[in-house]
């Protein structure tokens, strides 16, 4: 039956309530303003309840809440409260008169909220501070909000001030609650300035990961290995996590090694400088005067946390500087040098030209990708883009190559360009997988290595140009990162991913000596178990039982079918293991992205913005996740 509008408006509200639906209301006789109404009991749900009272006597519905739902009892008179305060009542709902417009309430931010908002804004769109000077601004807020005042700016600085200090505080309060924290560190230019920029994540309860900026600072005079070890320990004593701190991740340059030689743990052999010859880290070391150095006051003792090296710098070596000499093959010099001309060609009119980058577009509805020199996987997205283009249209392509004067691709410089990316295929998706933040671990680096390998060797059997290229690539990753497979943390790291356990160890000496290791980790792990009251009367033999439950503790972890993270959660030890090796992360983009926002803060318009305020913008915009 249709419910006339005017009664399903007067008790809307207690449907919205969850208390009762209207189901029936009926005019009664020889009354044109009461109704008789029927209600259904949402609290009864699943049951069918339904309640009868009339329009002008509504007690029915109160007494069944009282009687069937007490507890709900004091909710259901607050919303009646709430509903009394319109006017419209009964007698002026059931007429036929037009209905009255009903009355929009007002739920005005206070002023401390308003200037909370603007602080946000602020900080989250890295405006200047003067945007709260601007006319259009002041409008635009007092349009809302027409009895709050807009801040001035010297308010909204000392308002920053104020959250990045709280900000300070939540953090190293939630840092107590930690128990392994890894870092990752790099240093940065902008508008003639030298930064140095840090920042740490850390595994919550649940296993997922949380990550933040502590901070990025100014770095004045040589970057030398004294001067980087003390401002990495001043930032970790400033937080009070220089115990908790287990690794720092940076790149492969000499200053960076040397700090870490000198200060650090010294747990993993075979660390190379990358492309960093010795006679530049000697011209790293400043010559220091003894008499300066007497005249001194004794400098605090530096204690670095063990260092590693970013993965993801090391594998776009391995791509772009060990692939090179692949090119010492004749027929593979000449068809990449070929290939790599008239790409390049096309790359250099689009820019300069827009005549030619007009063309471009016509013919294909985008440019072409450009690779950055700083990034090889740049110049495989380039290659990439470039054969879906040609794979798009040969006509189109043949067109723009005469349009530009170059001569034609030929047949093996497309086969060329196909095996390329055939090759640098899994290095490209090893690079993307390994700089991630979220669903990475320090574990994941020696399975991926190991993965790029095999794919590499299923592939090489049917390429034309491009086996000495897979050659150079697999001695590249030999090379760089053999000496990890006989490190301790980052087989541990990779043993207590459930994802990978063992499947990644190819030499049955080998996993079972890794499987020797972690069984050693996990007795000397340090599980305090709390004695449990059991009620069931125990077996004499029991205690014999749970002696060898303990012992195959480490097989029945391996032997599970079970992959994800949840499994961990039955084994305690093998947690705990996980917890200390798998904070860390196998490369620093963390940090790259630190740079890329404070570029969006230290813009060529705002390059006199103070250092510290700097560092106060990139925090509260990066951690703001930490105050709610």
């Amino acid at each position: 039956m249709e419910i006339e509008k005017s009664q399903e408006i007067q008790w809307r509200h207690l449907e919205k309530g969850g208390f009762f639906k209207l189901l029936k209301a009926t005019r009664r006789e020889g009354d044109d303003k009461n109704f008789d109404l029927v209600f259904q009991c949402l609290k009864c749900l699943p049951k069918n309840q339904t309640q009868s009272c009339q329009s002008n006597a509504s007690s029915n519905l109160r007494r069944h809440i009282e009687k069937k739902h007490p507890v709900h009892s004091s909710e259901y008179e607050s919303l009646l409260k709430a509903n009394r305060g319109s006017k419209r009542g009964i007698q002026g709902i059931v007429d036929n008169s037009p209905a009255k417009r009903q009355s929009t309430l007002s739920f005005e931010a206070s002023q401390n909220e308003l200037d909370k908002l603007i602080v946000n804004f602020v900080t989250s769109t890295c405006q200047p501070f003067n945007v709260v000077e601007n006319e259009d601004f002041r409008k635009l807020i007092t349009r809302g909000y027409s009895k709050k005042s807009v801040m001035c700016s010297k308010t909204l600085k000392s308002r920053i001030d104020a959250d990045h200090g709280k900000l300070v505080e939540r953090m190293k309060e939630i840092f107590g609650k930690v128990d392994y924290i890894t870092m990752s560190t790099d240093g940065w230019s902008e508008s003639h300035k030298s930064f140095l920029g840090y920042t740490v994540s850390w595994l919550k309860e649940d296993l997922s990961r949380e990550n933040a900026i502590l901070g990025i600072r100014r770095l004045i005079g040589h970057h030398t290995f004294d001067v980087l070890g003390k401002e990495i320990s001043s930032i970790l004593k400033e937080f009070g996590i220089h115990n908790q701190t287990e690794t720092t991740t940076t790149d492969g340059a000499a200053n960076y090694i040397k700090t870490f030689r000198m200060f650090g743990a010294k747990e993993i052999a075979n660390e190379e400088v990358e492309d960093i010859d010795q006679e530049q880290e000697d011209d790293l070391q400043v010559p220091i005067e003894v008499a300066d150095v007497l005249d001194q006051e004794p400098e605090p003792e530096i204690v670095l946390p063990k260092h590693f090296k970013c993965a993801a710098h090391t594998l776009a070596l391995v791509a772009s500087k060990d692939s090179e000499k692949s090119l010492a093959n004749p027929s593979l010099k000449k068809v990449a040098r070929s290939f790599l001309a008239k790409a390049r060609q096309i790359w250099n009119d689009q820019d300069r030209s827009n005549i030619k980058a007009d063309k471009i577009r016509d013919l294909y509805g985008s440019l072409f990708t450009v690779p950055c020199v700083t990034r090889w996987n740049s110049l495989y997205d380039s290659f990439r883009d470039l054969k879906v283009k040609v794979d798009k249209s040969n006509d189109n392509l043949g067109a723009l190559m005469s349009f530009l004067g170059l001569m034609h691709f030929s047949n093996d410089e497309i086969i060329y360009l196909n095996e390329y990316l055939l090759v640098m295929e899994p290095l490209a998706v090893a690079l993307d997988k390994i700089q991630g933040d979220k669903d990475v671990c320090l574990g994941y680096l020696l399975p991926t290595i190991v993965m790029i390998k095999r794919k590499l060797s299923k592939v090489q059997d049917d390429l034309k140009f491009c086996k000495p290229l897979v050659k150079s690539v697999v001695e590249g990753l030999e090379k760089r990162f053999a000496h990890l497979f006989n490190d301790k943390d980052h087989i541990l790291a990779s043993l207590t991913v459930p994802r990978f356990k063992t499947s990644w160890i190819e030499s049955p000496e080998k996993k079972a000596a890794a499987v020797e290791a972690l069984k050693e980790a996990e007795k000397n792990v340090g599980i305090n178990t709390e004695t449990k009251v059991v009620e069931r009367k125990r077996s004499f033999f029991e205690d014999l039982d749970e002696e060898e439950d303990e012992e195959n503790v480490v097989e029945q972890y391996l032997a599970s079918p079970v992959k994800d993270l949840s499994l961990l959660k039955n084994y305690p030890s093998i947690l705990k293991l996980y917890r200390r090796y798998n904070t860390a992360l196998p490369a620093s983009g963390n940090v790259e992205r630190l740079f890329s926002m404070t570029s969006c803060v230290l813009t060529k318009k705002r390059h006199r913005l103070s250092d510290s305020n700097v560092e106060k913008q990139v925090m509260l915009k990066n951690n703001k996740h930490l105050l709610s």
